[in-house]
């Protein structure tokens, strides 16, 4: 179960890989210039929240730790990686363009030779609980669209579009339900939206 405490969601910035448009799954694929300028736009973001992140914990992905290496850059918040924030292992289809594998993940079918979405989920919805544990400090979550999914998927609120840099504040109200707020930068925001949908991982 994962503790009814508040937290932020940050998903990475723009990535070679976004920007080629091939899923990478658990493979390393670097920020590109417009990623680490989202992440600065994000970090100005955080830093005019009432609630600020108290502690990051990131995936040790690069694009999430320079993400969050970048966000914090005035912060000086203490940083833990937690490996379990990592994207979903995609297998043989890591590498291979979205638009090829597209229509095996809209018929639920899971990747070849790596994670099902079920065991990704559980594992993700595990990390999320872990990070949430391990301090009583609002923690900022440094990750990858997939850990959003997942969390999305644990509280039942439906699909939500997540971008580069998509900043998402969750707490619970007092019947226990999961409440959340958007603090995407709206700079980030309208890129995203300008340039077209990107794939959420």
């Amino acid at each position: 179960m994962i503790p009814p405490k508040s937290f932020y969601l940050l998903r990475h910035g723009e990535t070679v890989a976004n920007a080629e448009g091939y899923a990478s799954g658990s493979l390393d694929t670097p920020l590109t210039e417009k990623g680490r300028e989202q992440a600065v736009l994000t970090q100005k973001t955080l830093m005019e929240l009432d609630r600020k992140p108290q502690i990051i914990f990131h995936s040790p992905l690069s694009r999430a730790k320079d993400t969050a290496d970048l966000v914090n850059s005035t912060l000086n918040l203490p940083m833990i990686s937690h490996s379990g924030l990592k994207e979903q292992h995609y297998g043989d289809w890591q590498g291979r363009n979205w638009d090829i594998i597209k229509s095996e993940m809209k018929h639920g079918e899971d990747p070849p030779n790596g994670e099902s979405q079920k065991d990704f989920f559980t594992r993700a919805q595990k990390a999320i609980a872990e990070c949430l544990s391990q301090t009583d400090q609002i923690p900022l979550l440094t990750c990858h669209g997939g850990i959003f999914e997942a969390f999305f998927s644990y509280t039942g609120h439906g699909k939500v579009r997540i971008v580069n840099c998509a900043l998402y504040e969750f707490w619970p109200d007092q019947k226990g339900r999961w409440q959340y707020r958007d603090h995407t930068n709206l700079s980030t925001l309208a890129i995203a939206l300008f340039e077209g949908p990107r794939p959420t991982k």
